[in-house]
């Protein structure tokens, strides 16, 4: 079964008619230019999702991915068995982390392989609808979302009772918390426009047995570390376009290790959260606190979950040795404590995460260096490991 399609019943339903008179006035357009605006903003949003698109667009995120990450995905199963007993009765949302374009393939790939049904429509920017993959793309069930739009009444009514349409069918919807990906490494602060107008819509349609759903999304190492290393730096953000996703895919030829996905533990809209302080006033403004409270435990929920890796404590390792570079003993002795201290205070941790005998370490080492992070000094009867300075800003990333 695919999430409801068929959304342009809503353009000819008196209560959106007589709205979009009102959205007309404000814009400058005519009745008639309006209509024919609200039918084009809804052909570009509108996500069109086939059940005979599923297995090749599967193919294809499994062939995209596995150029340079290892086939099997690292998934919390009982996690994703809890969820799918929950879906039969209530709505899920999908809240995921976003660190890489690989980031949707594989957060729809872990629920398709493991026939989780319906799998939820994802949210996407306007700029991933370029010509050979938004069409893919929304038949697998993307909603293409412009950036900004809050000077277009037309284009925010349609979105708004789009929203509704879905909310009222059930549909499982699905997007990054973040709202793009983080360049740094650090869980980015959490974007509350589309959570506030799913929100906002699960009231309006009295949807009670709601929950949104927090998703990790981890790598062992990033496919565009290099890209973000750029755009720290000042650079332009290259532009997504058909030239740009060929040479994006095959330009993935290094091993990049594993992918992870770890489902949280859900929350009901309504569900008592953590309140942030200072956020006083009215009660549109209890309201508008009432979803970043939700974010932000969203977010809690996603840190809980995240799998520590091996490439995460050796480069806290290495940054933190001011510019000397270690022996592996060195690096091991407080690798070996901080993996200690991972255990002791029962930190989620990557499948296989060892830093704990000196061989171990020094094999991560190795992987590090392979991926062009750590360089080694071997002219001397200890070999020594550094990070070069300018590979600073990628180690950062990790640490």
């Amino acid at each position: 079964m695919m999430p409801a399609t068929g959304a342009s019943v809503l353009l000819t339903d008196p209560a959106f008619l007589e709205e979009l008179q009102q959205a007309a006035a404000e814009s400058n357009k005519t009745p008639e230019q309006a209509q024919k605006y609200a039918q084009k903003c809804l052909r570009e949003i509108e996500a069109t999702p086939r059940e005979s698109w599923l297995r090749p667009a599967a193919r294809m995120a499994r062939f995209i991915y596995t150029r340079s990450y290892e086939a099997e995905l690292d998934i919390n199963l009982e996690a994703v068995e809890e969820l799918r007993e929950l879906s039969r009765d209530h709505l899920l949302l999908f809240l995921w982390s976003h660190k890489s374009h690989m980031d949707s393939f594989v957060f729809l790939l872990s629920l398709y392989e493991q026939k989780f049904r319906p799998l939820p429509l994802i949210f996407a920017g306007i700029n991933m609808n370029f010509l050979g993959f938004g069409a893919l793309a929304r038949r697998v069930g993307a909603i293409f979302l412009r950036r900004t739009f809050h000077e277009d009444p037309v284009y925010k009514l349609v979105f708004r009772r789009y929203i509704d349409y879905l909310i009222s069918h059930k549909a499982p919807l699905s997007w990054s918390i973040e709202g793009t990906r983080s360049r740094t490494g650090k869980l980015s602060p959490p974007k509350l426009g589309i959570l506030n107008w799913v929100v906002e819509s699960c009231h309006r349609e009295d949807m009670k047995d709601v929950l949104l759903v927090p998703v990790s999304i981890a790598f062992d190492r990033i496919a565009e570390i290099d890209d973000y290393v750029a755009i720290q730096t000042g650079q332009p953000k290259r532009k997504e376009s058909l030239r740009w996703f060929i040479d994006y895919i095959f330009g993935m030829r290094q091993p990049y290790g594993k992918v992870y996905v770890r489902y949280a533990r859900p929350l009901s809209p309504d569900e008592p959260v953590p309140q942030s302080r200072g956020m006083l006033g009215d009660e549109k403004d209890a309201d508008r606190n009432r979803v970043a409270n939700l974010a932000l435990e969203v977010c809690t929920r996603i840190e809980q979950v995240t799998p520590i890796k091996s490439a995460d404590v050796l480069t806290m390792v290495l940054l933190g040795a001011n510019r000397r570079a270690l022996t592996t003993a060195e690096i091991h002795r407080q690798a070996s404590e901080i993996a200690a201290l991972v255990v002791e205070r029962d930190l989620p941790a990557a499948s296989g995460f060892q830093l704990s005998h000196e061989a171990e370490v020094a094999a991560a080492i190795l992987a590090l260096k392979a991926s062009g992070l750590v360089d080694v000094y071997d002219k001397s009867d200890t070999p020594v490991y550094y990070i070069p300075a300018e590979k600073y800003l990628a180690a950062a990333y990790y640490r």
